[in-house]
């Protein structure tokens, strides 16, 4: 029975999370969301009481995710540069429920974004430290500007994809992974 509850509450979390990245917030229904899964209301008051309560716990979900995602990505064996590729990749591909809320101006679970932002942050600029002292990158690189010149990076991606014009050309997340990748040896790898 538990078992049930929880592939339940998981079916909503997934379902509500498209419905919230494609219609918005405000265009978004729980009655909508309900019919999808072949849920009636009642029902589905057991495990939302509203839309917020709805959407603060598709956030919440969404920031765990996330946050799994980066420890993946930069918690292993590969060099910096292995890991700032899949970094870049997964930033400029990913499109997350937290761009809907921000686009939006949402009030939403902002203690779990911003825990989510701050453990973000904080991975890369580990792993960024690490392979200072692993010389995989300058050791007198200047680590904020590092971290800068990522989230740089990846939000000029993210924008330039949402421009129909832009998104007619070839270019995908890997080649502007590849290209960043190329850009930070040059400023921060080690002259060997």
């Amino acid at each position: 029975m538990v078992r049930t509850k929880e592939k339940t509450r998981d079916t909503i979390l997934r379902v509500a999370r498209q419905h919230f990245i494609q219609y918005g917030y405000a265009g978004t229904t729980l009655n909508a969301i309900a019919d999808e899964i072949n849920l009636t209301r009642g029902p589905f008051y057991y495990y939302f009481s509203n839309k917020e309560d709805l959407f603060n716990a598709v956030v919440e979900n969404e920031c765990e995710q996330i946050k799994q995602a980066y420890q993946d990505i930069f918690d292993n064996d590969n060099d910096i540069y292995q890991k700032l590729w899949d970094d870049v990749v997964f930033c400029s591909s990913e499109k997350a429920i937290i761009d809907t809320m921000m686009q939006q101006s949402i009030t939403y679970s902002q203690q779990a974004v911003m825990e989510a932002h701050q453990f973000i942050y904080d991975t890369k600029k580990k792993a960024l430290m690490r392979a200072m002292e692993k010389h995989e990158i300058r050791h007198d690189a200047n680590l904020e500007e590092m971290l800068d010149f990522l989230y740089i990076y990846v939000k000029g991606v993210r924008g330039y994809s949402e421009y129909p014009i832009f998104t007619k050309q070839s270019a995908d997340s890997k080649q502007f992974a590849d290209l960043f990748i190329k850009l930070f040896k040059t400023q921060y790898g080690v002259n060997e």
